[in-house]
């Protein structure tokens, strides 16, 4: 992995599945957004 990109990593990774790697994403961003229960925490 020292050798490659991130960006060459997704060129070469079928297009269906980095779709379905950012519906994934999306769907979870989406359903987490009820939690109202964050938790933040500052350290000074």
């Amino acid at each position: 992995m020292r050798d490659r990109t991130i960006e060459l990593v997704i060129e070469r990774t079928p297009a269906w599945l980095v779709g379905l790697i950012w519906a994934a994403m999306g769907i979870a961003i989406i359903a987490e957004q009820g939690a109202g229960n964050a938790f933040i925490y500052f350290q000074f």
